[in-house]
């Protein structure tokens, strides 16, 4: 009775923290189009002010777009520790792991290309290298997803002896470390719009 009343207090725990970051995401989305959107109006203009215009816009968006895949990352890993901490076995045995992965995947990587359709060439770089970043930690959730489905189907067995893999969960799924690492990440990403707005060059 303890442990299903403790299960559905950190549940209700993980579903408001991911509101919170559904809600910051789509925020910082936003902002994005509106940033895109300059960039797209000025693409063909070699004025001076439509030069200064995009360099500003472009580090802003690479600096958001950055403050979106940590926002999301979290987001992520409160969706994975939901099943992984502690182990949902029959949600994991029934998982199409192949069709959650690449859905979760198209996504990020629709929202990549349009954050850099409007780039020159050679300032996709950093945008892409933050995206790589999100798709390698989708990469290694899926992994242990993969070795513990594996370990139920075949063995039927619980996974709860897969001390390695526990501790790794634990060490990255842990509601209190999430949590922490939202709190940090909020508070370094209020900081960064108070700088923009003090130096006027966060556009509305």
């Amino acid at each position: 009775m303890f442990n299903s009343f403790k299960k559905s207090w950190q549940t209700d725990r993980i579903l408001s923290s991911k509101e919170i970051l559904k809600t910051r995401g789509m925020e910082i989305v936003e902002k994005l189009e509106k940033l895109t959107d300059h960039l797209e109006i000025i693409k063909d203009n070699n004025s001076d002010t439509a030069v200064d215009i995009y360099e500003k816009n472009k580090n802003v968006i690479i600096d958001l777009y950055g403050y979106y895949c940590k926002f999301t990352k979290l987001y992520i890993d409160f969706s994975f520790s939901q099943i992984l901490v502690p182990v949902d076995e029959d949600t994991i045995r029934n998982m199409d792991i192949k069709y959650f992965v690449t859905e979760l995947k198209k996504n990020f990587k629709n929202d990549y290309i349009i954050t850099v359709i409007n780039f020159k060439e050679e300032d996709k770089d950093a945008i892409e290298s933050l995206y790589n970043g999100l798709i390698k930690n989708i990469d290694e959730l899926a992994n242990i997803l993969i070795k513990i489905q594996s370990n139920i189907i075949i063995n039927e067995l619980s996974p709860i002896n897969e001390s390695v893999i526990i501790q790794k969960m634990t060490n990255i799924l842990d509601y209190d470390i999430l949590f922490k690492n939202y709190i940090c990440i909020e508070e370094n990403y209020n900081e960064y719009l108070d700088e923009l707005h003090a130096s006027k060059e966060i556009f509305k």
